[in-house]
């Protein structure tokens, strides 16, 4: 073969990876294009539930057999992966990956920070079956139970067993805050968390979970750190160190109405907080 034929054959070949790569950018172009439609689609069609997209986008991670209880989480699911991570991307402009990927570590982490600000020892918890009660659905429970009739109050007997005489702490936040601010004693020496955690959450002797409780545990703790890193950006509060930016991520919680809504937001709460500093 003479340098001539060499070149036309090289220069064949060039020009058919040239055009490869073409179609395939053509094709990845047209199916992006595709997605961004179908996406913007979405959007106009759920504007009315729009705030509870991040909360879709965590309940298409679940897979649970349940009835969704807003049109928005079942409409998210009927969508391929490429236009969900789309639909994210165009309304939040961030991306929330696999729920395996990052629960554990932010538990992990999670209880790291507990420890740090002195609400929990952060010892004697099982990650895995934590990890495990947040992604299955509500044992005893309908998605469509509205939270609101749960009680999650820490009831008088407690409060006057913790030395608060005075205007009980109602919830989970104003308690913790209470013992924070010193206007009630610790728990017996225990941190705040873990008390909570053994009185509300779990029963050693019987082994059963209070899976509600749980929940309501984890996300109002959270929203405590969100107020504590509020506080230590206006200066208020230099003496505790927060979590950098969770005050601005935690707004993009929705209102709460429902169980569903609330194991939803939980996890996200974990995510915001916590997910989005991992590596994938």
């Amino acid at each position: 073969m003479n340098f001539e034929e060499r070149l036309i054959g090289w220069g064949s070949l060039v020009a058919t990876i040239v055009v490869a790569f073409l179609i395939y950018w053509l094709e990845k172009r047209r199916s992006s294009e595709n997605d961004a439609a179908q996406a913007r689609e979405f959007l106009i069609q759920n504007r009315d539930e729009e705030k509870y997209l991040l909360l879709a986008a965590i309940a298409s991670r679940l897979n649970n057999p349940m009835q969704h209880t807003r049109p928005i989480y079942s409409n998210f699911k009927k969508y391929p992966s490429s236009v969900q991570i789309e639909i994210v991307k165009l309304k939040c402009k961030m991306q929330i990956p696999p729920i395996k990927q990052w629960l554990k570590p932010c538990l992990i982490q999670m209880f790291a920070d507990l420890k740090r600000f002195g609400f929990s020892t952060g010892d004697g918890y099982d990650i895995d079956i934590m990890a495990n009660l947040l992604v299955i659905p509500f044992q005893n429970y309908k998605y469509s139970t509205p939270l609101n009739t749960i009680d999650f109050t820490i009831d008088h007997a407690e409060c006057l067993f913790l030395g608060f005489n005075h205007a009980k702490p109602s919830n989970v936040y104003e308690f913790i805050s209470a013992i924070m601010k010193g206007t009630i004693k610790r728990p017996k020496e225990t941190p705040p968390f873990d008390w909570l955690f053994r009185k509300h959450c779990y029963d050693d002797n019987s082994g059963v979970w209070n899976w509600p409780w749980l929940m309501h545990l984890i996300y109002e703790t959270h929203r405590l750190l969100s107020d504590i890193t509020l506080s230590i950006a206006l200066g208020k509060n230099p003496n505790v160190v927060g979590v950098k930016g969770v005050s601005a991520r935690f707004r993009l919680l929705p209102d709460i109405e429902t169980i569903e809504d609330f194991q939803y937001s939980v996890l996200l709460c974990l995510y915001l907080v916590y997910g989005y500093k991992l590596k994938y």
